[in-house]
């Protein structure tokens, strides 16, 4: 295991010095109309949960994923809690460049928190997964899984397994599935209902009466 982390912190590392270049050549030419977005499409479980790499999950380590944005004007050096989407990410760039959204996309800008940290954006966000791969698409098996958060709680659905609701304020970790939890059964059916509306607002295959 140390020679794999050690080469995914040398990635990490390699990555970082490469974006360096490029800022230090906008900041060359055109650091004052260029808006830079990093991001990454997934994490890596790095053996939280016993698991490695991604899968058919709904973990903070592979969904909460970084997300840096720097603009001119825009704020420096602030972190927002904010809940946003990579859906939002090309919305957000047609709003800085003056270009209206087509309706057929499903995210919103998160312009307004390049100026506000704590702007509103979204109550909830989605999550989805189709497709279990473990070498290339051809390969795997079919694992749907529709997910929801609200920033402290999160509802996971699969289809083929057991849901999953966990309080991320006081189970960070994930460690304790509380979907069958009277206590929050509010907590659980009103994600459920706020991810039944965003399935069917998706037009989601999956959305159902």
């Amino acid at each position: 295991y140390a020679p794999q982390l050690t080469r995914f912190y040398g990635c990490n590392r390699y990555i970082d010095r490469e974006i360096g270049c490029v800022l230090d050549a906008l900041d060359q030419r055109a650091d004052d109309d260029t808006v830079v977005i990093y991001t990454s499409d997934h994490g890596d479980m790095l053996r939280s949960h016993g698991l490695l790499s991604k899968g058919a999950m709904m973990y903070e380590e592979i969904t909460n994923v970084p997300f840096i944005v720097r603009m001119p004007d825009g704020l420096r050096r602030h972190t927002s809690h904010a809940l946003v989407s990579q859906l939002d990410i090309l919305p957000t760039m047609l709003d800085l460049a003056g270009i209206d959204c087509p309706e057929t996309m499903q995210g919103q800008s998160f312009a307004p928190l390049l100026m506000d940290p704590n702007a509103p954006i979204h109550q909830q966000v989605m999550m989805s997964f189709n497709r279990f791969a473990l070498n290339h698409d051809q390969f795997g098996a079919f694992y749907p899984i529709r997910c929801i958060t609200d920033g402290r709680y999160k509802l996971a659905v699969n289809l083929l397994d057991t849901d999953e609701l966990y309080d991320l304020q006081q189970d960070p970790h994930e460690m304790s599935n509380r979907v069958h939890d009277a206590s929050i059964s509010e907590v659980r059916d009103y994600l459920h209902d706020a991810l039944l509306a965003e399935m069917d607002r998706a037009r989601d295959p999956f959305r159902t009466p």
